[in-house]
């Protein structure tokens, strides 16, 4: 696969998402609504836009995986042209030699299998290095905040952390000559974090593990991070804080802004974003970043700012220029996540603003665990393998967020 292709594919992206500008451009240039057909092409030409600009990510990720594969295997082949034995390797014989170099582990062949019960001391753990690796970047891709800028603290353990916090700051003041000059210390807080438990199950067959090793490896990374990455992510949108993470939408951690009564029928209007932007101060909004559902995402594409009169202004929404780079709303990056709520209803909280890497600390404990049994599903000649981690998010500065709240 060449870089042609993928810059082709982007190419594509940003030709669709012109087409869907064009027909907006129309539509506000008569100052009218959008008809039927047209209402139909501009949902496909922003359909395609996505689609295309999600095909050219895994093509990126896919590259630098092949790569990766590709050098191992390079590394091993050298191996064996050292020990003078030029032979072919089998594609059998190469995974379990992945599997080996990558883990330091013992070569272990259908016949000398140790694996036994759901357990990493009994030899669950044979996983290769590049599919945990794999996965940590599925699950961070995943959950909005994390990839939005989140503290991330891992630990080896879970047990409960004691975050410290900053309330307020030393302020100096002008004094007079000889006067005494006054104190002003900083207050301290506390918040603590800890770790709660995601996990899940998934088997695969003995005849297809067998016949597709390699490419269901990378598939099962993949897929499995995705799913720890959606669960973490939409408890760190929705947690409520009481046994569960806190949520930035899901908690009253962060002061919520509202909206102009009956803002507009997509939710929100540019004056609403200019309103959350500056509800934080000016340190924290070069760092920002937006967090909105796909519906609310839909509706924000069509604000437009004052410019050129109303409806005919410039879009507040604009493509990513570089590939995996963010796409961007009134000059800060917006992250879609489907955990966040829909704005239709009163006091919903549907589009989040903040400086995520100083307003919120996100804890992994213990990495990601993925073990792997022949003997669970025994009787079915199924190989289970299980996922787990374990995560909690806490709030540790309330004035680097705000959450937009839909007033009806």
């Amino acid at each position: 696969m060449s870089m042609a292709l993928i810059q082709k594919l982007h190419s594509d992206s940003l030709a669709a998402q012109k087409q869907a500008r064009d027909i907006s451009d129309k539509v506000a240039a008569e100052n009218r609504d959008f008809t039927a057909e047209e209402e139909g092409a501009w949902q496909k030409a922003n359909k395609d836009y996505d689609e295309i600009s999600g095909r050219v990510k895994e093509l990126l990720d896919h590259e630098a995986r092949s790569a990766d594969i590709a050098k191992m295997l390079g590394d091993l082949g050298d191996q064996k042209d050292a020990e003078n034995k030029p032979e072919a390797i089998s594609d059998e014989a190469r995974l379990r030699a992945i599997i080996t170099e990558r883990r330091g582990a013992a070569d272990f062949s259908p016949e000398s299998r140790t694996l036994s019960k759901l357990s990493a001391g009994a030899g669950a753990n044979v996983v290769p290095t590049g599919f945990f690796d794999v996965m940590f970047e599925a699950l961070v891709e995943a959950s909005s905040v994390m990839a939005a800028g989140a503290t991330i603290i891992n630990t080896v353990s879970g047990e409960n952390i004691q975050l410290p916090l900053t309330s307020t700051f030393p302020a100096a003041a002008q004094v007079a000559e000889a006067s005494a000059i006054g104190a002003s210390d900083p207050s301290f807080g506390q918040t603590t974090i800890g770790a709660f438990k995601f996990a899940f199950l998934t088997q695969v067959s003995s005849e297809l593990l067998a016949d597709n090793a390699v490419n269901l490896v990378e598939f099962l990374g993949r897929r499995g991070g995705e799913a720890l990455g959606n669960g973490i992510g939409a408890a760190f949108i929705t947690g409520s804080g009481s046994g569960a993470p806190v949520g930035i939408a899901g908690s009253a951690g962060f002061t919520t802004v509202a909206s102009a009564s009956g803002s507009v029928a997509a939710g929100f209007s540019y004056n609403d974003i200019l309103t959350l932007q500056h509800s934080i101060t000016r340190p924290y909004r070069g760092g920002a970043s937006f967090v909105a559902n796909d519906s609310v995402t839909l509706g924000l594409r069509k604000l437009r700012d004052g410019s050129g009169g109303a409806g005919t202004g410039q879009y507040l929404w604009q493509p990513a220029m570089t590939l995996g780079a963010p796409e961007t709303l009134a000059g800060n990056p917006i992250y879609t996540d489907p955990a966040m709520p829909t704005a239709t209803t009163n006091g919903t909280k549907g589009l989040a603003f903040g400086n995520w890497q100083r307003g919120l600390a996100v804890r992994i404990a213990g990495g990601v665990r993925v073990e792997l049994s022949t003997e669970y599903a025994f009787n079915t000649d199924l190989t289970t393998w299980r996922f787990i981690t374990r995560a909690d998010s806490r709030i540790v500065d309330t004035n680097a967020a705000r959450v937009l709240t839909y007033t009806t």
